[in-house]
């Protein structure tokens, strides 16, 4: 009977949907700053680092944007630029509504994004 039950709990088990544990390394939204131009208002700015698949802490960087724009479902270029307090690099992304999030790959191997300023680069 126990090998029973112990068959009937491995079957579920494989037969369930595989689940992903939370990321351990994601951090709470910090601010950001955002700078519009070409009719684009952002009206905030946020972004959360997170760990990679193998385990980099602080791999991907997820900005999110709420902006206004003259025609809402129109797509605007951002250009963020990541810096680690002794150096800035920029990355650009496209949004097509407000709300949206951009997500970077860190381009510091050895420090961790502390600030981060966008901009509208193009409608």
């Amino acid at each position: 009977m126990m090998r029973a039950g112990l068959l009937a709990a491995a079957v579920l088990a494989l037969a369930s949907p595989a689940r992903a544990a939370p990321a351990s390394g994601t951090t709470a939204a910090m601010a950001c700053s955002g700078h519009g131009s070409h009719g684009v208002t952002i009206q905030s700015c946020s972004f959360t680092l997170e760990p990679s698949p193998a385990g980099n802490p602080n791999y991907f960087v997820t900005v999110t944007l709420r902006y206004s724009a003259p025609n809402p479902a129109m797509a605007v270029r951002f250009r963020c630029a990541l810096g680690d307090g002794n150096s800035a690099v920029s990355q650009y992304g496209v949004l097509r509504q407000s709300g949206g999030h951009l997500t970077f790959v860190s381009p510091f191997a050895k420090s961790v994004v502390r600030s981060i300023d966008c901009f509208v680069d193009a409608t």
